[in-house]
């Protein structure tokens, strides 16, 4: 159905605005998680958020849902709310985030004229995160008009140029996109991550970090992302889960370190003996040496080494260890 005179082209849909039940939860997501930035808030009620500066492109609001519920199925309203990036990377580093957030997507399609990611908000609005082809690329009939489908997207092969483009990033020298200032609530978090390695020696969960303290899951993954962003700790990589927090390891390494308490985990040979003076216990380590696969062991004693022989080599300058801090 066409209009007998159509619309000014030049004419766009501004902004959204939504109902939400809880601003603060609301915020965590779209800010934190999806990286918006908030450009005017009023209290508990109401906030206006963008991208690029631009005045709003998303207001959320609680004038008339304040601990509200979402719609039953079968009434109608808005199905979803479609925010539209740059391109691929843009869309790739996007679904990073929402796996590091361990938000769960409802969907993903290509639909020849875009690739998109379909997903719920805290409020359990729809929304979509796509990017467009380029037009001369969009599938057209015989007779050029435009001829969407819908058929799988590789989620695998998105995350891989999510990966890429953030090691780009950090090759280049320039900040990641998601990086910001830390804040006291990010540095308490980090402590808390430290305690529990010391306490349990294993990394919290997200979901343990939440119970423990007054953030939800999606702010406390969003304060893990930007303390892996300041080199404060590392996520896997796929930044759904704590790797280390030097000199502690979440995952089994050549550095088992042995203590009174249990047994830790550590990075390497110089975190191994990080582990013992930053508990300040005794330890003993059997691991081997790279270069020769000779056994080695070596303990720690009332602070002191009790194998002074042998030394340990850096491969990697420590200016360089970020680059690539998992090998290192």
């Amino acid at each position: 159905m066409n209009a007998s005179r159509p619309i000014d082209p030049r004419v766009e849909i501004g902004h959204v605005h939504l109902k939400v039940a809880d601003l603060d939860r609301a915020l965590a997501f779209y800010c934190d998680v999806l990286g918006f930035n908030l450009i005017q808030r009023m209290g508990s009620e109401a906030a206006f958020i963008s991208a690029g500066g631009y005045h709003h492109h998303i207001g959320l609001n609680t004038w008339e849902s304040h601990g509200g519920t979402p719609p039953p199925p079968g009434t109608t309203g808005l199905y979803h709310v479609a925010i539209r990036y740059p391109d691929r990377p843009a869309l790739a580093d996007a679904y990073r985030r929402l796996t590091g957030a361990n938000i769960r997507l409802d969907g993903a399609a290509d639909h020849g004229v875009s690739e998109a990611l379909y997903l719920k908000d805290p409020d359990a609005n729809g929304i979509e995160l796509y990017y467009d082809h380029p037009r001369d690329d969009w599938p057209r009939t015989a007779s050029g008009a435009l001829a969407m489908y819908t058929r799988h997207l590789d989620l695998d092969a998105l995350m891989r140029v999510a990966t890429a483009a953030k090691q780009e990033k950090v090759e280049d020298g320039t900040t990641p996109a998601e990086s910001s200032a830390l804040t006291s609530r990010d540095w308490e978090l980090r402590t808390a991550v430290f305690q529990h390695f010391v306490d349990t020696t294993r990394a919290p969960t997200v979901a343990e970090l939440a119970k423990q303290s007054s953030l939800s899951e999606l702010e406390v993954a969003a304060s893990l992302r930007r303390l892996g962003d300041h080199h404060q700790l590392a996520l896997t990589p796929a930044a759904d889960a704590i790797w280390m927090v030097h000199p502690f390891s979440a995952v089994p390494t050549e550095y088992p370190v042995e203590t009174s308490r249990g047994r830790y985990w550590a990075n390497c040979a110089w975190d191994m003996l990080g582990v013992p003076t930053v508990l300040g216990l005794d330890s003993r380590t059997t691991t081997r040496c790279a270069e020769t696969g000779t056994a080695v062991e070596l303990g720690v004693r009332d602070g002191q080494l009790t194998n002074k022989d042998g030394f340990v080599h850096f491969t990697v300058r420590p200016p360089d260890f970020w680059e690539n801090v998992g090998y290192t």
